[in-house]
C-alpha cells in the first residue's frame, strides 16, 4: 500500500495512484500501482534469477503495460532467455498478464 507514496517521492504526482476518489472517477475500484513499480518488480526478478543481483548486468529494458496493477497484488514474472535477451511477461495473482512483450537485454 505504501509503494504509491514512495513513487510520489520520485516526482510522479498523478493522483490516480493515491486518491481513491480520482481513481473511481476514471473507472478503477481504487488507486492503481505506478507502472514504473510494476517494471521494477519485474526487473528485480530478472536480477535475482539471471544476474546475480547485479544491476550492471542489464543494458536495456522495453515493456508494454497490458493491465493495471493494484497495490498489494502478488506479481509473478515468467522469463525466457535467448542469448543475451530475456523475454518476460508478468501476471497478477488472478493470472492476468499485466506486463507483456518485455525484452531485457543483458550486458
Amino acid at each position: 500500500g505504501r509503494q504509491a507514496l514512495v513513487y510520489r517521492l520520485a516526482g510522479h504526482w498523478n493522483p490516480l495512484h493515491a486518491d481513491p476518489e480520482i481513481a473511481k472517477a476514471v473507472g478503477f475500484e481504487r488507486p492503481i500501482l505506478h507502472g514504473l513499480c510494476t517494471v521494477g518488480c519485474t526487473v528485480r526478478a530478472v536480477l535475482r534469477e539471471l544476474c546475480d543481483n547485479d544491476p550492471a548486468a542489464i543494458r536495456s529494458i522495453a515493456v508494454r503495460f497490458s493491465k493495471p496493477v493494484l497495490p498489494g497484488d502478488l506479481l509473478t514474472a515468467d522469463l525466457w532467455t535467448e542469448g543475451k535477451t530475456v523475454f518476460v511477461q508478468t501476471k497478477n495473482e488472478s493470472g492476468d498478464v499485466v506486463l507483456k512483450n518485455g525484452m531485457i537485454e543483458l550486458a
